[in-house]
């Protein structure tokens, strides 16, 4: 039997019917709602009535919901890493719910990182299994089709314990604070500007802001009209990002307000893979795999492969996934080869770990106590050679924001892959380039990644120089125009000398200076956005912290020379 989109939806039908019917054939006890009343915790995992009491506790670190006397209700999320708040989700009930025949009705509305994620019906009907723990199916608005089952937990809180815990874990989080900083006002505006002056990778950019506006804090409202009226101009004319958030718009559906439609949404992943996007090369290759459009399994592998190639984190988990936790027969069924490479495997899981992938975190943890030292070995050998064989070469945007897709399995707290489930990411990334001081760079580097950084960035510095010392001289009446001409002839030379010299410093002449050249170009990019938003707040374009840098540029350019 061919594992395709009808035989899971089939597959997952079945399961839900024969728990609709185990729902509503048991007598079950009837639950005052008083009895509900308190702060609870859920399974996450299906059903599971065998949780000990440190397991619930740390699941009431991690979201709970509140039932209140008064019939009101909510549910919050905290994710955490290392102690700090990455991310949270609020739901509220909108008024008092009803509860009747041990079935609670709600009208909820939710929030994430404090953007609305819009609200709808909620119904859940609670089967006492013993004190304190109960069986919770949630169920679709019809009231009547399953949507899940998970067992319920008491928190050791009290609603007054819990409010106050929830109000001292609150705030934009890392996540929130982070995307804050990749979109400050200032940048806002200039990509703004340069989408109205046609730009097409900031119409794409901006687009992308307005959908994504739903879930993170781009620095614009959430406007699906604008948004996909941008990114539809950037497509036409080609643009890959755009391609990919087009797609993204149509699998997750909250992005633009309407409805999915996965048919579309893999034509634009299509392109977009096509052009040598990795995320959409893995979204396709996660779609062959099974059977959507068809089933084509050896395309699916080489495509997920070129993708972790360029270091996707879901395409190295996904390739991990299908070599160590495919069974026999749905290896036979697809017509992989029998024998799994668990070393291959590891080593992708072990990648897509390091890229702080959530799944692969979880499975790689509840699989790290089998390691044998000599596994250990085996597992960084191989990870050694595949990072040198394919390094991760420069491709993201200093100041255009960059539309990304993650498509890989769903992953258990158990820790075991869900083969099949499937989690779609959507992601918006613009690269962060702290401009410190070159100064203080040059005078403390010690690497030779921080040699290649500051000689990039001077050799970019130069470039804009150069140009902006042009523009000036096409006035005849210039009273320095034969000082300027100099200036910006030798602003250009030095440019291309510093530019030849990273390449030779990147060692690998052959084939890193077009790289190195795309780097250098994007910093350029970044400077004239700095000397273009100088000169809108003080008349002049070059700021004490550039013109610092200039001369400090000249004396690096001065000492290679000796």
């Amino acid at each position: 039997m061919t594992l395709n989109q009808g035989g899971i939806m089939r597959h997952l039908f079945l399961i839900h019917l024969f728990i609709f019917l185990f729902c509503f054939t048991v007598s079950a006890e009837s639950i005052p709602y008083e009895k509900l009343v308190g702060v609870w915790t859920n399974s996450q995992d299906g059903v599971n009535h065998e949780l000990t009491q440190k397991q619930v506790t740390d699941l009431c670190g991690m979201g709970f919901a509140i039932f209140h006397p008064d019939r009101q209700s909510e549910f919050h999320i905290r994710l955490k890493q290392n102690g700090k708040l990455m991310m949270y989700m609020d739901v509220l009930s909108k008024e008092p719910c009803t509860f009747e025949d041990n079935q609670l009705s709600c009208q909820m509305e939710g929030s994430m990182s404090g953007k609305s994620l819009g609200g709808g019906p909620e119904v859940t009907l609670f089967e006492k299994v013993r004190d304190g723990v109960y069986d919770m199916t949630s169920l679709m608005p019809d009231g009547k089709t399953v949507n899940k089952v998970q067992t319920g937990y008491r928190c050791p809180l009290t609603i007054a314990e819990a409010l106050t815990w929830l109000e001292s874990n609150s705030g934009p989080g890392e996540t929130g604070k982070l995307t804050k900083g990749m979109f400050p006002p200032h940048k806002v505006e200039w990509l703004m500007k340069k989408a109205e002056a046609g730009d097409v990778r900031a119409q794409a950019g901006m687009g992308a802001m307005y959908l994504m506006a739903a879930v993170l804090n781009t620095g614009v409202e959430h406007d699906p009209v604008r948004g996909l009226s941008l990114l539809n101009k950037a497509a036409a004319l080609g643009n890959v990002n755009a391609f990919v958030m087009l797609g993204n718009s149509n699998s997750l559906g909250f992005l633009a307000n309407q409805s999915e439609d996965y048919a579309i949404a893999q034509k634009w992943y299509a392109k977009a893979a096509q052009a040598g996007h990795p995320g959409a090369q893995n979204a396709i290759g996660f779609l062959f795999l099974f059977g959507l459009p068809e089933q084509n399994v050896s395309k699916a592998i080489a495509l997920m492969t070129s993708a972790a190639k360029q270091g996707h984190p879901s395409a190295h988990f996904n390739l991990s996934v299908i070599e160590i936790f495919f069974p026999n027969d749905l290896r036979k069924q697809m017509g992989l080869s029998l024998e799994k490479d668990f070393l291959s495997g590891l080593m992708h899981l072990k990648l897509a770990q390091e890229k702080q992938l959530e799944g692969a975190i979880t499975v790689w943890q509840s699989l790290q106590s089998q390691f044998t030292p000599e596994l250990t070995a085996l597992v960084e050998g191989k990870l050694k050679s595949w990072k040198e064989k394919h390094p991760i070469t420069y491709r993201g945007s200093y100041i255009y924001p960059n539309s990304d897709v993650g498509i890989h399995f769903k992953v258990a707290k158990s820790g075991q892959p869900l083969l099949s489930e499937l989690d779609i990411r959507a992601a918006l990334n613009m690269d962060t380039m702290k401009m410190d001081p070159i100064y203080d760079l040059y005078s403390t580097s010690e690497t030779l990644k921080d040699h290649i950084n500051y000689l990039q960035r001077c050799a970019a510095l130069f470039q804009v120089m150069s140009k902006r010392i042009k523009a000036e001289t096409k006035d005849p009446d210039e009273p320095n125009l034969q000082s300027k001409i100099r200036q910006a002839t030798m602003f250009e030379k030095e440019s291309v000398f510093l530019e030849k010299y990273t390449a030779e410093v990147k060692g690998d002449v052959k084939n890193l200076p077009e790289e190195s050249q795309y780097h250098i170009d994007e910093i350029e990019l970044l400077y004239h956005q700095r000397m273009e938003i100088q000169e809108q707040k003080t008349g002049k374009y070059l700021s004490e912290q550039d013109a610092k840098d200039v001369g400090t540029c000249q004396q690096i350019y001065n000492n290679l020379r000796k």
